[in-house]
């Protein structure tokens, strides 16, 4: 991903819509407008940064360029609406974590309605991680509407993380909701498996060689798949219901309409056996069918949820490398502070052993220090008044005062964090057409 140099729009390299080379680099715009305004005074908009889609208002006429006529309208729509004179286009952005996504029709359904909010730029859904990124202009729109939406569509968001674009959220405050969520659902699964293996053992009776009444076997398998029918299973209803709502349809549809068809006629078996005699219909139960189902579905997600959590494990050990607190040199005193308030120019003091905090340069002291975190060499690197060193390396022999260059998300660090974010976000055209195809696949299935 790149930034628009004139209005601050975060623009994919490969769709840029305009470029521009200067100085031996390549420039990308989200309209020709913003390139026009470029090419008129290029040094001073490199020195004054983005402005907003008002500084080119005036300056060049705007033409909208549809890459894909057909592809998300929406977001096209709003696009054209916010290159309007007026209206300040420097987008924020947010990472919002999303519960009760269960498939790629989820994700499309999430990521059509945040697009058709106004004020929101770009949004993109990650199954994978279970979080939705969102730009979005604040004259427009707020986290609060982006928030209903995303709950009026059926899913619950959690705590959003916002940032600046191109900056990834730190995945640490995830690890808790994430593990809870997922001691829930095994809880669930070793309970729905227990029970479904009685029912299987009661369905096959005759085969093995147990002398149990009809009549009472089909009452036991009633008492035993009731709980796995609405506790086990009461995700694919609520995802169901959920789809329901907004005339959609996904994986818990079919689930849901596939067990309930097997457990409500099998409910009928087992009370009114009569009604199906008098038909000329021998009584028969398929409880363990629809146990059997949901039980092995809730073990899928299960497996599913922990490759989830495995690939983000990579990313946690980066963030974890991040020391809490910092020692800076402040009127000739020694204070602890968290890494947070520490600011472009403190002296920042590093002892033996100590992690570097932050970006910087070398002031005082010599050291050797341990860059294998980023560069993978085994060796330290030696350190002298100069040099400069890295946040979250490991500072070896001697004491370092360092000055701090970096701070926050422009550390070397924060970089490789939202690198690796952006990298898992990402879809490849293979995933986007397979989202465009779930939105079809559920309905097919049940016409």
């Amino acid at each position: 991903m790149a930034i628009d140099p004139v209005c601050g729009m975060t623009v994919e390299e490969a769709r840029a819509p305009a470029t521009a080379e200067y100085g031996g680099e390549t420039y990308y715009f989200c309209a020709p407008g913003c390139k026009q305004a470029f090419e008129q005074e290029p040094e001073r908009v490199l020195r004054e940064g983005p402005k907003g889609m008002e500084s080119v208002a005036t300056s060049a006429p705007i033409q909208l360029v549809t890459l894909k006529p057909k592809a998300q309208p929406a977001q096209k729509l709003e696009t054209a609406r916010l290159q309007q004179p007026g209206v300040s286009a420097k987008p924020r952005s947010l990472t919002i974590p999303i519960e009760g996504m269960s498939c790629a029709s989820c994700v499309a359904r999430i990521e059509q309605g945040l697009l058709a909010l106004q004020g929101v730029a770009r949004a993109s859904v990650n199954l994978a991680t279970e979080t939705a990124a969102v730009e979005f202009i604040p004259n427009l729109t707020d986290q609060k509407a982006i928030r209903d939406s995303i709950r009026n569509l059926g899913y619950t968001p959690g705590s959003e993380v916002e940032s600046a674009p191109g900056e990834a959220p730190s995945p640490l405050s995830e690890e808790a909701r994430q593990r809870v969520a997922f001691e829930a659902l095994k809880l669930r699964f070793w309970i729905a498996a227990s029970l479904t293996v009685s029912i299987m053992i009661l369905a096959m009776s005759k085969h093995l060689g147990l002398t149990i009444p009809q009549q009472t076997s089909f009452w036991i398998q009633l008492v035993l798949a009731t709980p796995i029918q609405f506790w086990a299973g009461w995700q694919f209803y609520r995802g169901a219901v959920a789809a329901a709502r907004h005339r959609s349809s996904d994986m818990n549809t079919l689930i849901a309409t596939g067990t309930s068809a097997a457990y409500i006629y099998s409910v009928v078996a087992t009370l009114t056996p009569h009604v199906l005699l008098a038909g000329g219909v021998t009584p028969a139960v398929y409880f363990d069918t629809s146990a059997a189902i949901i039980t092995l579905i809730l073990f899928g997600r299960l497996m599913e949820s922990r490759a989830k959590g495995r690939a983000s494990e990579a990313i946690r050990k980066l963030a974890s490398l991040q020391p809490k607190t910092a020692r800076i040199l402040k009127d000739g005193r020694e204070l602890d502070i968290p890494i947070e308030e520490v600011k472009i120019g403190d002296l920042i003091l590093v002892r033996p052993g100590e992690t570097v905090p932050a970006d910087g340069a070398v002031s005082q002291g010599t050291s050797a220090v341990d860059e294998s975190m980023l560069t993978g060499e085994s060796l330290p690197v030696d350190k002298k008044p100069g040099d400069a060193v890295i946040g979250a390396t490991l500072n070896r022999t001697g004491s370092l005062t360092v000055e701090a260059t970096k701070i926050g998300r422009e550390t070397a660090l924060a970089r490789i964090i939202s690198i690796v974010e952006q990298a898992q976000a990402a879809k490849p055209k293979l995933a986007r057409l397979a989202d465009q195809v779930a939105a079809y696949f559920v309905p097919a299935v049940i016409g």
